[in-house]
């Protein structure tokens, strides 16, 4: 049996999936794909990080409530020292903007667990 891809699911994917459809279509796209890339989290060894769920619960109860019940069942990775030494490497060699932390630190978590971001 073939092992299932292991993905990380970054925050904006569950916020383009939970909002409205928008009239853009370039945002409808994404909101569309990320709709379509939740529905088969079941094909996907999936993961979130603590980070994303404190993202995902900020804001207006009733949508927090709505993406945080989307990942339900999605396993979540703690934010480990080796993570943040990586984060604090891609922002030191301006992989990531400085303005960007929290980018630099989702791809580090997925980096150092062996995870495909997505």
């Amino acid at each position: 049996m073939k092992a299932k891809k292991r993905i990380y699911i970054e925050t904006t994917v569950i916020s383009y999936a939970m909002s409205r459809v928008s009239h853009d279509v370039i945002v409808a796209s994404r909101q569309l794909a990320s709709r379509l890339l939740l529905d088969r989290c079941g094909d996907f060894e999936a993961f979130i990080s603590v980070l994303v769920m404190a993202e995902i619960a900020d804001g207006d109860p009733s949508q927090a409530a709505a993406r945080c019940d989307v990942v339900d069942g999605i396993s979540v990775l703690h934010v480990s020292e080796q993570a943040e030494r990586l984060a604090e490497k891609l922002i030191h060699a301006k992989a990531v903007p400085v303005k960007f932390k929290e980018d630099a630190l989702h791809l580090a978590i997925a980096a150092v667990n062996g995870i495909a971001l997505s």
